[in-house]
């Protein structure tokens, strides 16, 4: 399964940010069992939620804000960290704009994680928002970064702070603003090589702020036994400039770093960012995304010369220059001939990913925002090869879900994350659940079956929704 997070509910709308919206701050879709996805069309994939809808009321935009950063513990809690991306309305959840939310593995219910202040365990935040978190599955711990001080927080996963690392240049920004270009840090990941990394961007410019003497980068720090942070800072590389006609030919902030298993392959993706602005009459300084002018990359890892070397870049969306990511990139695996073939897909966050103007092939949506998933070996703009991006890509509509769980068009998207593990489906509750006809059922392993005693068997019907049934015997 996916979990992605919204930024706002509608282009340019930030409906997620309306007091009295209903919206929820993220989306969990069904990934794994894509063996009959199309390809270049809509993938009316399946979308789930909480039974108990008390438990449903707890995704809400009106309970969480808005939301960017994901992360899944060994056991499948899910972490969102809260996002300040300049929507309309500027909603901030109830653990404030720098809390942390957990959603439980058994309930799906989300509750504040951490919230914001300069108390015991908490992340100090006027307005400007978190960026990226990461699960440390090493030392069972995650690392946040803050993009109001530049820091890094090191929690245990009951909400425990355990330090606090501040690379580059001591913060001296007020409490009340960014922190600053050449402080700020946005994405992160973990790497086991010949010792264990934490890596994190640091945001050096923007679609608005360029910077001619450098780009965006990847730095990474040692993170010693025991789980602490050891030594400095360590430079890894920059990102090219993104040279295209709809840019100011600057690199944009990298929001999101992923490894594969082997630790041998990075996948890093950018945000668009049109610099920070000042709300009128207060202090607080936001960013505002830009739309396709972000691109996602491959490196690969040297182990003998110790550093990474760019590889391939992937063609995000059919729309304009076809660099739509959201920013947020994962891995998952793609099911062929009833076998899953681990970490063989590339699933991205985006916008416009089909668009009228831009799409080869007409399809029952003209309009795909949400998710895409392309081959993790590359993909082309070339029409005639089979990995043309039109014709390779999985494209799922996220339509960010509101009041009884109904879509709406179009949203703002931010981190996505993949796990997965079938038996911890939570039963689906849609509308007009009586209105339906059953197309077929399967087992855990999604293989048709009806006769399974006592094993829980899902039965998936037309309208999209699934129940998930034991017959005891």
């Amino acid at each position: 399964m996916a979990v992605i997070t919204m930024l706002g509910a509608g282009g340019g709308s930030g409906s997620a940010g309306n007091p009295n919206n209903t919206y929820n701050s993220f989306s969990i879709f069904e990934a794994s069992n894509n063996q009959n996805a199309p390809t270049g069309q809509n993938w009316f994939t399946n979308f789930y939620f909480p039974s108990n809808p008390n438990y449903q009321n707890s995704w809400k935009s009106s309970v969480l804000g808005e939301l960017f950063g994901i992360a899944i513990d060994s056991n499948k809690n899910i972490y969102f960290t809260a996002g300040f991306w300049g929507t309309t309305y500027f909603q901030i959840g109830v653990a404030g704009p720098g809390g942390v939310y957990k959603m439980d593995n058994q309930t799906w219910e989300v509750t504040p994680f951490i919230t914001t202040g300069n108390g015991p365990n908490q992340i100090p935040n006027f307005a400007e928002g978190l960026g990226n978190i990461v699960y440390d599955k090493w030392n069972n711990q995650l690392f946040i970064s803050n993009m109001n001080d530049g820091k890094i927080y090191r929690y245990r996963p009951n909400g425990i702070l355990l330090s606090v690392y501040d690379p580059f240049l001591p913060d001296t920004s007020s409490p009340f603003d960014f922190c600053g270009y050449g402080e700020a840090v946005f994405g992160l990941g973990i790497n086991m090589e010949e010792k264990l990394y934490l890596y994190f961007s640091k945001i050096v410019e923007d679609t608005d702020t360029v910077n001619l003497i450098e780009n965006n980068s990847i730095w990474k720090i040692e993170i010693a036994d025991g789980g602490d942070f050891n030594g400095n800072e360590i430079f890894c590389f920059e990102i090219n400039d993104y040279n295209q006609s709809n840019s100011n030919h600057e690199s944009n902030p990298i929001s999101d770093i992923v490894f594969t298993s082997e630790g041998d392959k990075m996948y890093i993706t950018e945000k668009g960012i049109q610099s920070v602005w000042s709300v009128p009459g207060q202090t607080i300084h936001v960013f505002e995304g830009v739309p396709h002018c972000s691109r996602v990359f491959e490196y690969v890892y040297d182990f003998q010369l110790m550093q990474w070397s760019l590889s391939k870049q992937y063609f995000i969306g059919n729309y304009d220059k076809n660099n739509n990511t959201n920013g947020g990139v994962a891995l998952g695996s793609r099911k062929l001939n009833g076998s899953m073939q681990s970490e063989e897909l590339l699933w991205v966050s985006g916008s416009a990913l089909r668009h009228p103007s831009y799409n080869d092939f007409p399809g029952a949506y003209d309009y795909v925002y949400g998710a895409t998933a392309v081959p993790r070996s590359g993909n082309s703009l070339v029409p005639v090869f089979p990995n043309y991006v039109q014709t390779s890509s999985i494209y799922v509509d996220i339509q960010t879900f509101g009041a009884n769980n109904t879509p709406i068009l179009k949203g703002q998207y931010g981190d996505i994350e993949i796990f997965e593990n079938f038996e911890n489906l939570v039963t689906i509750d849609y509308p007009n659940v009586n209105e339906r006809t059953l197309l077929k059922s399967i087992d855990v392993l999604g293989r048709e079956t009806n006769k399974n005693k006592n094993q829980p068997i899902f039965y998936i019907y037309d309208d999209g929704t699934v129940e998930k049934k034991i017959i005891i015997e």
